[in-house]
């Protein structure tokens, strides 16, 4: 298990990102791409210890899968944001087999991400990038 920062992530910190996705192998690769541009990554499968995590630490990003058993992708989405409401959710679509895609998302969602093309890995990096210099953006202004 990834270890959870100690104090909440300052912007010239390394950012701090949580990535949730019930399925081990997506959890896993996201967990992998996103460590490989040296974020510090806290992965999980279970939405409920998500929201635990987020209740310890503000992340500097949230990444998860459409397809989510229990809570499910919109309702977590709508917790991450009664407690962060700044904080960008990138949410990752994995398309189902035969092409049935299904999203229904609230609003908030920072971005949707449709994980089909060759590049998905540099893809999700470059999501997660843009969503945190967004982000480090919006925090200068205020």
């Amino acid at each position: 298990m990834t270890e959870l920062p100690t104090k909440q992530p300052a912007v010239s910190m390394e950012p701090h990102v949580l990535v949730v996705d019930d399925h081990e192998l997506r959890r896993e690769w996201a967990k992998r791409a996103l460590a490989g541009r040296g974020l510090k990554v806290v992965a999980t499968s279970s939405t409920h210890r998500g929201i635990g995590y987020l209740r310890q630490v503000q992340f500097d990003a949230v990444v998860l899968s459409t397809h989510l058993r229990g809570m499910g992708a919109k309702e977590f989405q709508e917790k991450v944001h009664q407690l962060y409401p700044r904080t960008p959710v990138v949410v990752v679509e994995f398309p189902w087999p035969g092409g049935r895609n299904v999203t229904t998302l609230s609003p908030g969602a920072y971005h949707l991400l449709v994980l089909c093309a060759q590049d998905r890995e540099a893809a999700l990096q470059t999501m997660v990038e843009k969503a945190l210099a967004r982000q480090a953006e919006k925090a200068k202004d205020a």
